[in-house]
């Protein structure tokens, strides 16, 4: 275990560190955990470090997500900082969806319908499927019609993303084909575990986006924030044991930030410079894949 000058935490092990091979990079799920993970992934790209896979739940799906269908990380902060943003919950029926949810009305998941989400994407990148992005992309998504959490690679990429990010209550399922999926966080917040069979892929570099909550332990917020925060932790620690089995090397760096909240574009670009220093912090660690690559 090492410690950055900026306090995040690193671990990474390898069990044949001498193997070549691609680095993959997998976003954890974080409420508004975006701006940090844009952050962090323009340090990564600034350093020169290049991808062979990219992964990510809820808000590391949408940063994933765009950056393979060809957004540069300076142009996804432009678009986070944008208050174009804040319209995503600004929808007119939000109001009567809250009402029916309430009352258990069949068809009402959330309280918006993530639609803006969806048109704010395909605006920026047009309409794509996962399947044709650079590198290769996959997010995890929960799949209520078969119960499970599952991880796609193929499909519509908008779709997929608004349904990675759609926290339960807050968004609605999205209807994607015969299914209805939601937050991918909820049960796979950090979605590497397809990775550790490929053959291409010798390096997985995790980052997760942890928020130092001031919120009171009983408030709804502060109890959803820490309440994620413990099944995360629990998830990520199982599969750090499955990866030390499959032999892959890890590297697990953290940026805590205090939550940002819509609006607050202030605290949007701390989050986005505490990323961007944990990628930094690391300088030396990029050099060492570069050349192992």
């Amino acid at each position: 275990m090492l410690t950055g000058t900026s306090g995040q935490e690193i671990m990474s092990f390898s069990l044949f560190p001498w193997r070549k091979g691609g680095v993959a990079l997998c976003m954890n799920s974080s409420f508004f955990g975006f701006y940090a993970h844009a952050g962090f992934l323009l340090g990564l790209t600034d350093s020169g470090l290049k991808f062979t896979h990219v992964s990510g739940a809820s808000a590391g799906a949408l940063v994933g997500g765009l950056y393979t269908a060809g957004l540069s990380p300076r142009r996804l902060i432009q678009l986070f900082l944008q208050p174009d943003l804040l319209h995503v919950f600004k929808e007119f029926k939000a109001p009567l969806r809250f009402f029916k949810m309430l009352t258990g009305s069949r068809g009402h998941t959330g309280i918006f319908a993530g639609t803006i989400l969806q048109n704010l994407i395909e605006n920026e990148v047009g309409v794509r499927r996962i399947e044709d992005a650079s590198p290769t992309f996959s997010l995890s998504v929960l799949d209520l019609k078969h119960q499970e959490s599952r991880v796609v690679q193929s499909g519509p990429l908008a779709d997929y993303i608004v349904a990675s990010c759609a926290v339960p209550g807050l968004f609605a399922a999205v209807e994607i084909g015969n299914g209805h999926f939601w937050d991918g966080g909820v049960a796979d917040p950090l979605p590497f575990e397809h990775l550790l069979d490929d053959s291409r892929i010798h390096t997985i570099v995790l980052h997760l986006v942890q928020s130092s909550s001031d919120e009171p332990t009983y408030s709804f917020y502060g109890a959803l924030v820490r309440s994620h925060s413990i099944i995360s932790s629990e998830i990520i620690r199982l599969k750090t044991e499955l990866a030390r089995h499959k032999k892959k090397k890890l590297i697990i760096l953290e940026t805590r930030t205090a939550p940002p909240r819509p609006g607050n574009r202030q605290a949007g670009i701390r989050a986005i410079n505490a990323g961007l220093a944990t990628a930094r912090d690391n300088s030396a660690t990029w050099k060492r894949l570069r050349q192992d690559s």
